[in-house]
Parts: structure tokens; C-alpha cells; sequence
């Protein structure tokens, strides 16, 4: 095993993480102590190992049936483990947000890591520099020539040459070039600088003004700019081992689109590259109502949280013990799916949650509908990212609900 994985699976599961036992166990010994939901304390979030193990293979199957990559986007997790495993299934790299983000999975043994951002904080690139000097690859985004400048300043020391993507934005997004003569611009001048090299172009599609058939319209227009934009690039000679990277959770067969079927100049061979990060979990709502399928292949939930009922205070209503501190709610409040153990559960018809307090869910039941202090209630979330960063440590469940394994975030 690579010293990098034993910095992750020798760390100690303590009363720091949360529903555990305190016995000494370590992350990498979970699967050791045979333990069952009903050994954990509720509240708990658990993934089920199937289907973070049925999404896994989907989407290698998706992204090799199409001809692109994947460089799954680690911030949406945090996890080494669970960037170990979509590695193990192929993907390309990790993306992340922040250098920040970018140690966690350095440390951890990543090799080659996408920024899918801006930096220009010096003692950010000079990390960038040094990981590069010990042999990772490592390419982020620009989007101003003022940028270039801070990146030139403070990397001039360099080995490497900085491997950089020009950003391609839109008109009230978030960053990226606003035109394609901005891009074109920053372009020449990227490629006639010795200590940086151009690697092509980059953007987000997944926040884009709109709804339905008109928010994806949008999208196809503004991918269809960015095409043109690289090649461009590749015809003006700024570009070598062109790549194009787009493609969140909710928009990627629009990605495949724009870019696997054209021609490009001088028969540039592009490399596509999606970025989804929540594919990997799903959910049961944000995702369930917007990714597309897998050509046919439907993604799985994998997230379920567990909880209890600890009070019927008056008719009508329950109230479970967990909250906002717990479960997601920036895009939908978690959904009731079973009630009962996990080995004789019945759905969860006739319960909805009203609100969430920090940490008491108050649920409201419809005439006929029963519930007992004690009961346990598996739930839906919906939002991955906000999932994960509210839990240090997650259980892994198989079908029976026995714990195979547990999984380290870094937030």
C-alpha cells in the first residue's frame, strides 16, 4: 500500500467522529469490527457501497462509450478514499476548486490535478511550482492579463512551465473571459511566454441563467462558443495537446456534444474532459430531477440518512433528531424514505418534513399515518456537496446495512 494511503487510513477513529465508537479503531480497520447501523449513533449519514459501486462503473462505461475523460471534481467530496476509487475506474485526474483543496488530494497521492479556478495568491503558486517540481501535473485557469502577471511574478523560479486554461465565462456568470477576442488575446500572449505553456480551453455550463429547454439551449450556445474558441487556438498555433474541460453533474451530454463531434483544425487531436463530481453519490433530488442518463443507464442514490423519531409532542406532527447541522437544505429539504430497521422497513408514505431547526427535523404526518417515539427513518438527501462537508467521517454500508468501510473528508 502507498505511504500517501496510509496518512489517510491509519488516522484514529475518536469521539471527534461523530456516531462512532471510541475503541481504538482506525479508518482503515473499520471493516475489522463487523459493525451495523444499530452499533452507530443516530444521526448518521451513510453511503451504500452498491451503488457508489454501480455509479462508479456507469460513468467509466459512459466516458469511454464517448471518447472523453473524467477528472471527477474531488471538492464535491473531499474524500483521498473515494478519489482512490473513481482513480481505480479511470479517471483522468482530480479537480478541485483551491490549492487548498489541491493538498488533500497531493498528500494523499494524487498525480495530476486540475484547478478549475483562478490563482493568483503568491504563496499559492509557489506551492503550484514545488508539487510540479516533485512530479505531479498541475494546470490551472486564467482569464485576465493581470493574472498572467501575478502568475509570471511569482513562478519565475519555476522548472516547470505553469500548464494553464484559458477560462471562457458569460455575461453575468462568475469568472472567464467575456468574449472570444479577450480569449484570443490572452491566448498569444500565454503561448509567447517561456514559463507558461497553453493547454486549451475551460469553463462551467452547470450555472447558467434559465430553466428547462431554455437554460440548455443557453448552454449548447455557449459551449458551441467555446469550441470555436479552441479551435481557434489550435488554428492560430497557440495550442499543443489541445484539451477542452466542461461538464458538471447536471449538463455533461451537452459537453459530449459541442465538442466529440466536429472536425478540428489541422486534425488536432482534442482531448474532452468532463468534471462531474456528484454522479459519483446521486441523490434523491437536486441530481435525480437534472442529470441526464447514462445512455439509458440510470445513476443511484447513494446517500441515505438515518435518524429517529424522539417525540410525537401533538397530532400531526413528529420531530427526528437531526437537523441543519446534519443534512442538506440549499436545494431541497431531505425526503422521508422508509420508516423501521433496516432489515423490516416499510415506505415512508404520508410524512413530509415541514422545517428544520439545527438539530430537530419536525415531520408532518397525514391522518392515518403512524408514528412512535423510537422509530427509525431512512431519508433522501438532495446536494451532495453539502452532504459531505457536514460529516468528518461517513459510513459505508452493504445491502445488510453492515458497515464495510468509512470514508475521511478534508473540509
Amino acid at each position: 500500500m502507498q505511504q500517501s494511503h496510509r496518512v489517510v487510513l491509519d488516522e484514529p477513529i475518536t469521539w471527534r467522529e461523530r456516531g462512532f465508537p471510541d475503541i481504538g479503531a482506525t479508518v482503515g480497520s473499520v471493516r475489522e469490527h463487523r459493525w451495523t447501523l444499530t452499533d452507530l449513533s443516530l444521526p448518521m449519514l451513510v453511503l451504500r457501497d452498491d451503488a457508489l459501486e454501480h455509479n462508479l462503473q456507469a460513468m467509466a462505461d459512459y466516458c469511454e462509450r464517448h471518447g472523453v475523460e473524467l477528472a471527477p471534481h474531488g471538492k464535491t467530496h473531499l474524500s483521498p478514499q473515494l478519489w482512490w476509487r473513481q482513480q481505480d475506474a479511470g479517471a483522468w485526474a482530480v479537480t478541485v476548486a483551491s490549492v487548498a483543496q489541491a493538498a488533500v488530494f497531493a498528500a494523499s497521492g494524487a498525480r495530476r490535478i486540475l484547478i478549475a479556478n483562478e490563482v493568483i495568491a503568491a504563496g499559492d503558486l509557489q506551492w503550484i511550482a514545488e508539487v510540479q517540481r516533485d512530479g505531479a501535473e498541475v494546470l490551472l485557469c486564467v482569464d485576465s492579463h493581470a493574472a498572467v502577471d501575478r502568475i509570471i511574478e511569482h513562478t519565475r523560479d519555476a522548472e516547470t512551465p505553469v500548464q494553464l486554461l484559458i477560462e471562457l465565462g458569460y455575461r453575468g456568470g462568475r469568472a472567464g473571459c467575456r468574449t472570444t477576442e479577450q480569449a484570443l488575446s490572452l491566448a498569444q500572449r500565454i503561448s509567447g511566454e517561456r514559463g507558461l505553456r497553453l493547454r486549451g480551453v475551460e469553463g462551467f455550463e452547470g450555472v447558467m441563467p434559465g430553466e428547462g429547454d431554455g437554460q440548455r439551449r443557453a448552454i449548447a450556445g455557449y459551449l458551441e462558443s467555446a469550441a470555436q474558441l479552441l479551435d481557434a487556438m489550435i488554428s492560430d498555433g497557440y495550442v499543443e495537446e489541445p484539451i477542452a474541460t466542461f461538464g458538471g453533474s447536471a449538463h455533461f451530454d451537452l459537453v459530449i456534444g459541442a465538442f466529440t463531434r466536429r472536425g478540428w483544425s489541422h486534425d488536432a487531436d482534442v482531448r474532452v474532459i468532463l468534471r462531474s463530481g456528484c454522479y459519483l453519490t446521486h441523490d434523491h433530488g437536486l441530481y435525480a430531477n437534472s442529470s441526464p442518463t447514462l445512455d439509458g443507464t440510470e445513476l443511484e442514490p447513494a446517500f441515505e440518512l438515518w435518524a429517529q423519531v424522539i417525540s410525537t409532542p401533538e397530532p400531526g406532527l413528529a420531530i427526528a433528531n437531526f437537523g441543519r447541522r446534519d443534512a442538506p437544505f440549499d436545494a431541497g429539504l431531505p425526503m422521508p424514505l422508509t420508516v423501521g430497521s433496516p432489515d423490516a422497513r416499510r415506505q415512508a408514505s404520508g410524512i413530509t418534513i415541514e422545517r428544520l431547526s439545527d438539530q430537530h427535523a419536525h415531520l408532518r404526518i397525514t391522518a392515518g399515518t403512524a408514528l412512535a417515539v423510537g422509530d427509525l427513518i431512512a431519508f433522501g438527501i438532495s446536494h451532495p456537496c453539502t452532504a459531505f462537508d457536514k460529516w468528518r467521517l461517513i459510513p459505508v454500508v452493504d445491502p445488510n446495512y453492515r458497515v464495510v468501510d468509512a470514508v475521511k473528508t478534508y473540509f
